[in-house]
């Protein structure tokens, strides 16, 4: 979900294209989990913002019939909030994966700052059981028991 910054701003909606025909190709080779990811994204490479590849890639595999073929995850360093999440499943996200929150506990465990240091499996299984709760928390408050019925829910619009 990355394209090379001298392309600047015109460099987007082909970014997009490529991503949406990367995805419809390894549909066609039979993958089953496609990963959108930004960790190329740096000096040299922006990052596509990962609700947008993600809104694109999905509504142009529902447009090709070859949606329900597919998982898709996202591996963002901008997923930071259950918000951000919350949207990502709403925009058709099948998992995601923060990668920047786990790295940022890590390194502050690693440099003393957590008291007492957890492990990698207790940092996962908190995250884990705190971003449950809050999904399942904004879920009820729209009257949606099932994640399935959150992620069909349409109440976003690209």
């Amino acid at each position: 979900m990355t394209y090379p910054v001298i392309d600047g701003c015109d460099g987007l909606v082909p970014a997009l294209d490529r991503i949406c025909s990367n995805a419809s190709e390894a549909v066609n080779e039979d993958y089953t989990l496609l990963v959108l990811s930004d960790r190329k994204a740096g000096k040299e490479r922006v990052h596509v913002s990962s609700m947008l590849a993600l809104g694109a890639v999905h509504h142009h595999l529902i447009k090709t019939r070859q949606r329900m073929k597919v998982g898709l995850i996202i591996e963002s360093g901008e997923t930071r909030e259950i918000h951000h999440m919350c949207l990502l499943l709403g925009y058709g996200a099948d998992a995601i994966c923060p990668y920047l929150i786990y790295e940022s506990v890590m390194m502050l465990r690693n440099e003393g700052l957590l008291d007492p240091a957890p492990t990698d499996e207790q940092i996962f299984k908190q995250f884990s059981a705190a971003t449950t709760y809050g999904i399942r928390k904004v879920m009820a408050k729209m009257g949606i028991s099932t994640l399935q019925s959150y992620k069909v829910f349409v109440v976003y619009s690209l």
